[in-house]
């Protein structure tokens, strides 16, 4: 099948003018992000010494001459394509980013033997993103949005199979913000053109000439060009005024923009900037946030966000940088919290039970004094002086003078030390969870209980005066011992219940307001467990 010149001179032109339109429409500006007419080689390269691709002056019968200019890529300048060929032209890396969208455009002139039955030979382009060393069909035959864009599929491959009869040109377009697209999130591309032949022909073979990837500017296009505040380090404890570049890519005039400051992924700053006399085309400008960050003691990513409406080319709507933590002059971390006696993490309510902090000096200067205090749950327990000396970098411990007696149930102890001169008080306070553990009536604590679960059914409760215990559910054969402890692990009530009742009413009328436990045994074992509120 030969293509009418005329009619496909017709064609283009008439592509052309639609093309112009759709530009017009849109008010989109083309810009030339990488363009070869192949006069030099600009980048283009083959990956072996036999192949038959050859840049120069085409001297054919049927392409001798180029589309533009005086070299082409082609398959043997001088001489009808070999058989058996599988024979590759690659471009270099082309960075598409930050536009969006766009498209790549080259002119060619293909001419093939037609005449085959079976193993068509095969003009293809495909492409690789970035570092992947996988090779991918850019396309196929009819797809949308793409000129002259394959029509033969030879043993599984998509491409050209046809004689021209003459230059015509071939684009598709990309989109790097449109999910499930060809370029989606690429930022860096590169194309292999691949000719396959599978036996000696006197026809030409495959030209290429005048390749080009071109970006579309967008009538609204707002990017962060630079986090100029702050640039590579921050001392800990610092508040950290934030400046950004702004730049605007677009078309129309900007006249306010939402920027937005992320700390490892957590929102910090915020601000929406106006511009008095507007932000023009292709004009920078440098903001400053109001309100400050504190510097943390490890290194972190810091990124700027800038939001306009209209705006989508989100490429390079987002800026981030790696900062340095650089330690404070004073900076004590409490890295740890042990208490003993402990099982795990566990604690007997009879028990005397003594904290230890465990330290770090984070800070350049030696710590000579602080002050420590822990509390459990919201009480605090105890606050102490301790004078000494720890050395930058060194760790330590400081164990309380005052111990408490173990809680009951799950209970939150924290600990905490500051020193003077200290702003970065984030790492001050350790936080721990454990379990308070019932005595069996054993004077040493040696069986003991959690109080987890909650298997007694009590009512009314809360209640002023009379709680009624069911006991029908308990598989019992002998005598129950019924014990009632208040929050601080005391024993304040002791009854002995007969094996055939089936519940038991309790005057609480005389405890003070509070949460009470209640536990349920036999000689062997217990039987169950619950608490009650008493108003």
């Amino acid at each position: 099948m030969k293509f009418n010149t005329q009619i496909l001179k017709f064609f283009l032109v008439s592509l052309s003018i639609i093309f112009t339109a759709f530009i017009s429409n849109s008010i989109q500006a083309q810009v030339q992000i990488y363009a070869n007419g192949f006069e030099s080689a600009g980048g283009f390269y083959t990956d072996t010494i036999n192949n038959i691709w050859e840049r120069g002056i085409p001297q054919k019968a049927v392409i001798d001459t180029a589309h533009s200019g005086q070299n082409v890529w082609l398959t043997d300048l001088d001489s009808a394509y070999q058989g058996i060929q599988n024979a590759y032209l690659y471009s270099p890396q082309i960075v598409i980013a930050p536009f969006d969208s766009g498209y790549i455009s080259f002119w060619q002139f293909v001419d093939l033997d037609t005449s085959l039955l079976s193993g068509k030979d095969i003009c293809s382009i495909s492409y690789r993103k970035g570092a992947d060393t996988n090779w991918f069909s850019l396309g196929y035959q009819g797809i949308a949005g793409a000129t002259n864009w394959f029509n033969a599929n030879s043993a599984g491959t998509m491409g050209w199979h046809y004689d021209s009869s003459g230059w015509f040109n071939s684009s598709f377009p990309f989109y790097r913000n449109r999910s499930g697209s060809y370029f989606y999130q690429v930022d860096t591309v590169q194309f292999r053109f691949s000719f396959r032949s599978y036996a000696n022909h006197s026809a030409a073979g495959w030209a290429i000439d005048d390749f080009g990837v071109y970006g579309w500017n967008m009538p609204v296009d707002l990017g962060i060009m630079d986090i100029v505040l702050p640039q590579d380090s921050t001392t800990t404890g610092s508040q950290i005024p934030v400046r950004l570049r702004l730049k605007n890519y677009g078309l129309s005039t900007i006249n306010s923009v939402q920027c937005s400051v992320l700390l490892n992924n957590s929102p910090t700053l915020s601000k929406a900037f106006s511009f008095t006399n507007g932000l023009l085309p292709d004009s920078t400008i440098d903001v400053d946030f109001t309100n400050t960050y504190m510097a943390p003691n490890q290194n972190y990513e810091l990124t700027a966000i800038a939001k306009i409406t209209n705006d989508y080319v989100i490429h390079n709507d987002t800026f981030r940088r790696t900062i340095i933590s650089k330690a404070a002059q004073y900076d004590l971390a409490v890295t740890g919290l042990e208490v003993a006696p402990s099982w795990h993490d566990t604690t007997r309510m009879t028990k005397n039970t003594s904290v230890t902090l465990k330290l770090k000096n984070c800070g350049y200067d030696t710590i000579k004094t602080a002050v420590f205090s822990y509390k459990i749950n919201a009480t605090i327990f105890s606050t102490e002086t301790w004078n000494g000396a720890i050395a930058p970098n060194d760790t330590s411990s400081y164990q309380f003078n005052v111990s408490y007696k173990g809680q009951i149930g799950v209970y939150t102890i924290c600990g905490s030390g500051n020193i003077m001169g200290e702003t970065y008080l984030q790492n001050n306070t350790y936080c721990r969870n454990y379990y308070g553990l019932i005595p069996h009536h054993d004077p040493d604590g040696l069986y003991e209980i959690s109080i987890i679960n909650n298997n007694l059914k009590i009512y009314p409760n809360p209640t002023q005066s009379i709680i009624t215990i069911d006991l029908e559910t308990l598989k019992r054969n002998n005598i129950l011992m019924l014990s009632i402890y208040n929050s601080c692990g005391k024993e304040v009530k002791h009854i002995s219940i007969a094996k055939s009742q089936k519940n038991i009413n309790i005057d609480i009328s005389k405890l003070s307001p509070g949460l009470y436990y209640i536990l349920l045994q036999n000689e062997q074992q217990v039987l169950g467990i619950g608490k009650f509120i008493k108003e």
